[in-house]
């Protein structure tokens, strides 16, 4: 997830992070006394985030696409999951088309 805009981007969000978590734990986490940071930026979802390394035939959406614990406190939101699943769909739908994988579907 990038906070700049890319080619490769499928989604988008404009969310602060929400952890609910181990602060004891968690040190590399930019906290306060008050709990995590609350910098609020809009982000980019890069199409790799849905695809798995090495599972073909399959591709992620919603709250289970590959981002890390922070980032999953914004992209969890249902606006971006709604988004990264209508993307998930048309890669499928032109893979389909295609009759290619869909890791081989480049972003434009």
């Amino acid at each position: 997830v990038r906070c700049v805009q890319e080619t490769d981007s499928v989604a988008s969000g404009d969310y602060e992070e929400d952890l609910h978590g181990c602060p004891d734990i968690e040190k590399d986490i930019n906290e306060t006394n008050n709990g995590p940071s609350k910098m609020r930026k809009a982000f980019e979802i890069p199409m790799g985030c849905l695809i798995p390394e090495v599972v073909d035939g399959l591709l992620v959406a919603g709250k289970t696409i590959s981002v890390s614990r922070l980032t999953n406190g914004a992209t969890r939101n249902q606006p971006v999951s709604m988004l990264t699943g209508q993307a998930a769909g048309a890669i499928a739908a032109l893979a389909a088309q295609k009759n290619i994988p869909a890791r081989s579907i480049k972003a434009k």
